[in-house]
């Protein structure tokens, strides 16, 4: 049913496990105590973009609709803001550490202008071949008017289908049982919709 949809947040590819507080539908998935930033509606219709301790998803007075947790909050109040976030978020979902904001890969994002409409950003890639860095991502969302926006998972996960699922993009990934190195979409566990 998605007109657009594309990967949504971290998660353990071995396990699938989901890093950060989700909320799908109204319905709360999971909470998580690590500190990265999120993006999520609220049932008011209000879009968020900040920081969440599991009580704050569990015990608002105005109930996420959906949630989904990021690493690095690339626009903050209209300005980058990559740099200063990424001394604050949680990086253990990331193996390559200090590099992850630095090196080319696919990248996802979500985020908001000034009159409330979402963006969702993707750009193919493959890390440490091509793609963008997170300043550059920062600055194509900046270009494209964002207020705020979030990193969502990249790399081998970037996927964009449009229509109810005609693929739009190159993943990067090699098919599991491909044997001339077709390239694949990579399960993920959340997604981003629009309805």
């Amino acid at each position: 049913r998605c007109t657009m949809a594309t990967n949504g947040g971290f998660f353990n590819v071995t396990s699938g496990a989901c890093f950060g507080n989700v909320v799908s539908q109204g319905t709360v998935i999971q909470t998580d105590v690590r500190h990265n930033v999120h993006f999520g509606v609220r049932q008011s219709g209000t879009i968020f973009v900040g920081h969440l301790q599991p009580d704050d998803v569990i015990f608002s007075p105005d109930p996420f609709q959906s949630l989904v947790a990021g690493l690095g909050w690339l626009v903050r109040d209209g300005k980058s803001y990559w740099e200063q976030s990424m001394d604050k978020e949680d990086q253990s979902s990331q193996t390559n550490g200090e590099e992850f904001a630095t090196i080319r890969s696919g990248r996802t994002s979500v985020g908001f202008d000034a009159e409330g409409r979402v963006i969702l950003l993707s750009i193919d890639g493959r890390s440490n071949v091509y793609g963008v860095n997170l300043n550059d991502m920062t600055e194509m969302l900046l270009g494209f008017g964002a207020v705020n926006a979030i990193n969502l998972d990249g790399g081998g996960s970037v996927t964009t289908a449009v229509n109810g699922g005609q693929l739009v993009n190159y993943p990067s990934d090699v098919c599991r049982e491909s044997q001339f190195g077709e390239l694949c979409e990579r399960p993920t566990t959340t997604i981003m919709c629009i309805l």
